[in-house]
């Protein structure tokens, strides 16, 4: 079977790619956050990546480096 073909710049950030946060809750919040994923079609992931990056610029923080 031949091998399938990848892409180099993926496979370099998927690698450089480390977990940041663990973050728990409640059942419910689960729910709200994944409707809330489901309903504007964000990934929940880009969802807290725009909220924390917002919530350092309101209280002058630097913006995040580039992903």
């Amino acid at each position: 079977m031949a091998k399938r073909k990848t892409n180099a710049k993926v496979e370099k950030q998927a690698s450089r790619a480390i977990p940041i946060i663990n973050m728990k809750g409640s059942p419910e919040y689960h729910a709200w956050i994944s409707d809330l994923s489901s309903r504007t079609l964000i990934p929940v992931t880009r969802i807290i990546r725009q909220a924390v990056a917002e919530w350092a610029e309101k209280r002058g923080h630097s913006a995040p480096p580039e992903m």
